[in-house]
């Protein structure tokens, strides 16, 4: 066969698709794709790939026997030495994996799809596919109008994410008997089952099984797990006896290296074609062949690539992730077929926001930054943020600051719209943050008024509804204002009681920046410093 791109060939590193014919399946995709933008795109990319290959060999190169011995001892005593005396065997962490997740939610509501080869998606991208397509070639994350080549009699189901949703929390509230801070993600989970399995008799592989064994009895749905001390390493189990079984991994170093090393560096989670391509011109095929080439690592790779490389084919990483707001981020994204129509790109935008909303509310997280990530009909990729003054976590929040970004780059045609949310903390310290300033503010308020009420004013004078020629007004008129019923305190700025509205979300930026704002002004009493901008609200 010709030279193909990397992104062009079959990619047989799934569950299911080990005895799929992967020249042939090569050629269909090749056939299928020439002369559409994706295939534009995959042979700009593979361009860069060979750039990139080409210098990070010849940088190998120049590496001597004598610098490969000097840096191997440097990598020994600077990092591995270190590394293994952090290591931890003494948590058990499990993986949980449903299998083909959408497709098997499909087949338990359409019994006669089991029988079939079905994927769900549409003909311009497909979510998941069950393991009677798989046979074909058929796959997740391939565009549907080749799987069709591959597989003419393929049935693709339209998802119906607000039904995956319900199964997920579904499994979620199952698995918190086991593991009461498990971590959930629509189709995978993690859990610590360590202090469960102190108040059990049986063993390790005993309890897995009873885990999966109580999904499959609740919801009909089947799912593979991997068992090891930290999450890595589970995960890797997890996919080596799919679908429907289970992978214990010894915690004991001899134990894991055993398991790792023969492994191809594409096991490892994060390492997807391109890097396994970029190795596999440094002749690094397997894990062991990162640890046999670490001082080619250290030379030739970026310091944060390196250290994640060789941690990784060592078994090393953190045991379990037990603090929410210790993630990054959370994301939602969506592929159909390229459209700039706003009625279609607006649904979608909502249900997207709606998943991630809903997300955030069932760990109990806000957030302050908003991305928003597009991918044009062309497969070029754009993304966009926005960081605000204060914590969000309501569907309209997300959706408004999303759909904000996303008309600033029309008119375009998207085939992928995302949408992401970083700078995670949890809810319920935010509140107690905001009610410990209001009640500060308000206390050095009362200690500062006699002296201070002229300055004060001057701060958040040009933040009220009311004028600065209206403000003596009001002041004469307070107790008489206060007694009008129709003007809800509900909807007044608690802290400088100029601010009315009845929309709540207006209301809370408001009050957010004068917390801010007017802390920062009794600090710098008797200080005067120049006027503040007024907020964007």
């Amino acid at each position: 066969m010709e030279f193909v791109a990397t992104g062009l060939r079959f990619n047989p590193h799934k569950a299911g698709l080990g005895s799929v014919n992967e020249e042939e399946a090569t050629r269909v995709i090749v056939d299928t794709s020439k002369g559409t933008e994706f295939y534009k795109n995959e042979e700009r990319k593979e361009k860069l790939l060979e750039k990139r290959i080409t210098e990070v060999t010849e940088l190998a190169g120049t590496l001597t026997e004598q610098d490969k011995e000097r840096i191997e001892k440097l990598v020994d005593e600077q990092f591995i030495v270190s590394w293994e005396q952090e290591r931890d065997f003494s948590r058990v962490i499990v993986h949980l994996d449903m299998d083909a997740f959408f497709a098997s939610v499909e087949e338990i509501d359409q019994p006669s799809l089991k029988s079939l080869p079905m994927a769900v998606g549409s003909t311009s991208m497909l979510s998941t596919a069950n393991y009677e397509a798989r046979k074909y070639g058929v796959r997740s994350a391939m565009p549907g109008f080749i799987a069709l080549k591959l597989c003419p009699q393929l049935v693709i189901v339209p998802p119906r994410f607000h039904r995956y949703c319900a199964i997920s929390n579904q499994i979620a509230s199952l698995l918190r008997e086991f593991d009461s801070h498990v971590h959930m993600s629509m189709d995978e989970a993690y859990m610590d089952i360590t202090e469960y399995l102190k108040t059990q008799s049986g063993t390790i592989d005993d309890v897995v099984s009873k885990i999966r064994q109580k999904v499959f009895e609740n919801t009909g749905i089947t799912c593979s797990a991997g068992v090891a001390c930290n999450t890595m390493l589970a995960k890797i189990a997890t996919d080596l006896n799919k679908p429907n079984g289970q992978t214990f991994v010894q915690p004991d170093t001899i134990s894991i290296r055993n398991f790792l090393n023969p492994l191809s560096v594409r096991k490892i989670p994060g390492v997807g074609r391109v890097t396994e391509k970029l190795l596999s011109s440094l002749n690094i095929i397997s894990i062991q062949d990162l640890i046999s080439n670490r001082s080619i690592l250290f030379h030739c790779m970026k310091r944060k690539t390196f250290k994640f490389l060789l941690q990784s084919a060592l078994g090393i990483a953190p045991a379990f992730i037990s603090d929410s707001e210790s993630r990054k981020g959370m994301s939602r994204e969506r592929t159909f077929k390229p459209t700039s129509s706003l009625e279609e790109l607006r649904k979608i935008c909502e249900s997207v926001s709606e998943l991630l909303s809903s997300d955030l509310e069932a760990e109990d997280l806000c957030a302050k930054t908003v991305t928003l990530k597009i991918k044009c009909s062309d497969f070029s990729i754009r993304t966009r943020g926005v960081t605000k003054c204060f914590f969000i976590y309501r569907y309209e929040q997300i959706l408004e600051n999303a759909w904000k970004l996303l008309l600033k780059e029309l008119p375009v045609e998207i085939r992928l719209l995302g949408v992401r949310v970083n700078g995670l903390v949890p809810r319920s310290e935010v509140l107690t943050q905001r009610k410990n300033s209001l009640e500060n503010f308000v206390s050095n308020t009362l200690k500062y008024k006699e002296n201070n009420a002229d300055l004060m004013y001057e701060k958040v004078k040009d933040f009220g509804s009311l004028a600065p020629t209206a403000w003596s007004l009001f002041r004469e008129n307070r107790q008489q204002n206060e007694k009008e019923p129709e003007i809800s305190s509900t909807g007044v700025c608690p802290v400088c009681l100029n601010f009315r509205s009845s929309n709540s979300c207006l209301l809370e930026k408001h009050v957010n920046f004068c917390i801010e704002r007017q802390e920062h002004a009794l600090k710098k009493i008797p200080t005067n410093s120049g006027k503040l901008k007024k907020p964007r609200i």
